[in-house]
């Protein structure tokens, strides 16, 4: 959208412009969904939808269009087309944007004043369309995705992602300052004491006086969905005192907390918010695996700008696949031994087709937020303390190729069901057959079995069901005298999984053997028993 505003003002000073939008993508690809670029009839451009050969056919289709040619919807697969090396397909539709004109200049004002609307893009070339909603349904398009009606590629606008930088020294500058030249709108916060706001910030969109969460979330009119706090300032107490107040605040939905410091630091503030009785049980689990720490990419940055750059890197994962943990450090410190593998895993069931939705594929689904609902899954398996790299998503056709793109953007593991229809057990068994290859027996691993049309169930439910998980085989959530998803099941019990039958009774078949000790577990989520089966089931998982 950072191209609305030149674009519409080229065409308020009369010249005749082509809007290039990507409406849908397959496999590999340079952009996805939502990418534009801007086609001047003299060939002037503005954006980019990847470069290559893809790019050089999309503008020659421009400048036509922008001169006067009818508008084009055009599908191209990137290696028998056009002999790039992507091996994807993507499809763009380009449409004259004067008709348009009057609301792209809407749209970009409504991302200047964070006014929450919805744009929907029609397939068919027609003029844009931009609707004022609530700021929840807008959010629920963050992420790009067809339109209810399957003729619009539609999208949120005016819920951008915002950097809260905590901390205005050398550090938090930097940041600020990298983050804004990513798109990001920076929020820059400091008590002043040290005369830190003093020199000018022109690149943030608000500067408050103050580290209270409460003081900064009134000056821009709230915090949560779409907001990264980084906490980055000049003094230790003043980074613990920050952060126990945004871990304590079970409601305060973030996209990402992170704090600056070495592995000690965070240590340290570990053991005094445990003294501190913040961090109690399953629900103290779930608030401290909220916190990245120490943030940024671990590239060995030393001065503020490196810094900055890691931090920023990091904000991108967050934002192109859809959780930060592919960013987070793996090692210790210099001279500490390389962290152990996890001993939490995750089996993420998305190889069905949807049917009784009209064959789609779930884990391609937005939620609430506009994320995927495999991404919501591995953003809440994250937060309960499962790294994404022990995350495993088993695909299968007719969307096997589609999901699989969804789990590498979002730092996951795939493994092919070959014959999903041969019921829900046959992708259980390649899931923890994967997992049974790759973990000697007798390690003291879990798993957690979790079909992706259950994508609510909140990081406090994970966390207590994995806590339970120590004591027992297989952990059931239940809820209102109901079993659900997602289970914990033990290492032993994965060569079982692995072989189990195909069909959806023979896995539970080997969940119910005497074998195994078994503990039904009652939580208070209602998530855990609702799977998204039909067209109204999507309400419940968007709420």
């Amino acid at each position: 959208m950072k191209i609305f505003e030149p674009v519409a003002a080229a065409v308020a000073a009369g010249r005749a412009v082509a809007l290039a939008t990507v409406v849908d993508t397959a496999g590999s690809t340079p952009r996805h969904l939502g990418a534009r670029m801007a086609i001047a009839d003299d060939g002037a451009t503005w954006g980019t939808i990847g470069g290559g050969r893809i790019e050089l056919e999309v503008t020659s289709a421009g400048r036509a269009v922008a001169a006067g040619a009818p508008p084009v919807r055009a599908r191209h697969h990137l290696v028998r087309d056009l002999a790039m090396c992507c091996g994807g397909a993507m499809e763009v539709v380009i449409a004259p944007v004067g008709p348009s004109a009057a609301v792209l200049a809407a749209a970009a004002a409504a991302v200047r004043a964070r006014r929450p609307a919805v744009l929907d893009t029609p397939l068919d070339g027609g003029p844009l369309r931009l609707h004022e909603v609530p700021r929840a349904e807008a959010a629920a398009w963050r992420r790009p995705a067809r339109s209810p009606d399957g003729a619009a590629l539609r999208e949120a606008v005016g819920v951008g992602e915002r950097v809260v930088v905590l901390g205005a020294g050398h550090v938090g500058r930097a940041i600020g300052a990298a983050a804004a030249r990513c798109d990001f709108e920076v929020v820059l916060c400091d008590d002043g004491d040290t005369g830190a706001l003093d020199a000018p910030a022109p690149w943030a969109s608000v500067v408050v006086d103050s580290f209270d969460l409460d003081d900064v979330a009134r000056a821009v009119g709230g915090l949560g969905g779409g907001d990264a706090v980084l906490i980055v300032t000049r003094d230790h107490a003043v980074d613990q005192r920050i952060l126990e107040q945004a871990l304590v605040r079970d409601d305060l939905a973030l996209d990402f907390l992170g704090m600056i410091g070495s592995r000690g630091k965070v240590g340290r503030f570990h053991k005094r918010l445990v003294a501190r009785g913040a961090l109690d049980g399953a629900r103290g689990a779930a608030r401290w695996a909220r916190l990245t720490a120490p943030i940024g990419l671990d590239l060995g940055a030393e001065t503020p700008e490196e810094i900055a750059v890691a931090v920023v890197a990091q904000l991108i994962a967050l934002r192109r696949r859809g959780a930060a943990e592919a960013g987070r450090w793996q090692r210790g410190e210099p001279g500490e031994a390389p962290a152990a593998a996890s001993p939490v895993h995750a089996v993420v069931l998305a190889a069905g087709r949807g049917e009784r939705l009209g064959v789609v594929a779930k884990a391609l689904l937005p939620d609430d937020a506009g994320r995927t609902f495999l991404a919501r899954i591995a953003a809440t398996a994250v937060a309960a303390g499962v790294p994404a790299t022990a995350i495993v998503v088993v695909v299968g056709a007719p969307f096997g190729e589609a999901v699989a793109a969804e789990a590498a953007r979002l730092g996951l593991a795939v493994v092919v069901n070959p014959d999903p229809s041969r019921g829900m057990a046959s992708s259980v068994a390649a899931g923890f057959g994967w997992l049974d290859a790759r973990h000697p027996a007798g390690a003291a691993a879990r798993a957690l079995l979790w079909p992706v049309d259950h994508p609510a169930v909140t990081a406090a439910t994970v966390a207590a069901l994995i806590e339970a998980g120590a004591t027992a085989d297989v952990v059931v959530p239940r809820h209102a005298g109901r079993g659900g998803h997602p289970a914990v099941i033990a290492r032993a019990a994965w060569p079982a999984l692995a072989a189990c039958d195909a069909d959806e009774a023979g896995a539970r078949a080997v969940l119910r053997d005497p074998r195994w000790r078994r503990l039904d577990v009652e939580v208070d989520d209602a998530a855990v028993v609702r799977d998204v089966d039909a067209p109204a089931d999507l309400r419940g998982d968007r709420s």
